[in-house]
């Protein structure tokens, strides 16, 4: 077991056998949306003994990269599929009117380079938070530009 904060999260991080029986899930349309938790804590909640380290770690910085990777470069999802899985289907499933682009429609979006490689750095994240297991990996597919309620966000990543 590994006991780095960066790791602790519920449910646990699963097996390559449980990742690939998630892949073909996806595949085969038995799993219908992907989402990302965001948990952050902050240094000082994590600096504590690992069974007192709160569970959860960083997710919006990371889940574009990690399923771009993943799923679209490595095992060749469409960048349809990733769209539907990660937007569109799980808007359905909550009921919300699907996004629409249109003049006067408010833009609430992530625009991403698929093909853009890049290290992850926690160091750079604009959350405050630093925990994730990603640390030093490099991905695949990168977010560009989050737009929401107006506000234009440049990454840094």
């Amino acid at each position: 077991m590994n006991y780095d904060g960066n790791y602790k999260m519920n449910p646990p991080l699963r097996t390559q056998e449980d990742i690939d029986a998630l892949i073909l899930g996806l595949k085969d349309g038995t799993i219908d949306c992907i989402a990302s938790d965001h948990a952050p804590h902050s240094a000082e909640e994590c600096e504590v003994e690992f069974e007192n380290i709160p569970n959860g770690i960083i997710g919006l910085e990371t889940s574009i990269g990690a399923v771009l990777t993943l799923l679209y470069h490595k095992h060749g999802f469409s960048l349809s599929d990733i769209i539907r899985l990660m937007s569109t289907n799980p808007r359905k499933l909550l009921g919300l009117a699907q996004v629409e682009f249109a003049v006067g429609c408010p833009a609430n979006i992530t625009i991403f380079n698929p093909t853009k490689k890049w290290i992850v750095d926690a160091n750079k994240f604009q959350t405050l938070c630093r925990n994730t297991p990603f640390n030093g990996i490099e991905f695949v597919g990168c977010p560009m530009y989050i737009i929401n309620n107006r506000q234009v966000v440049k990454t840094v990543l």
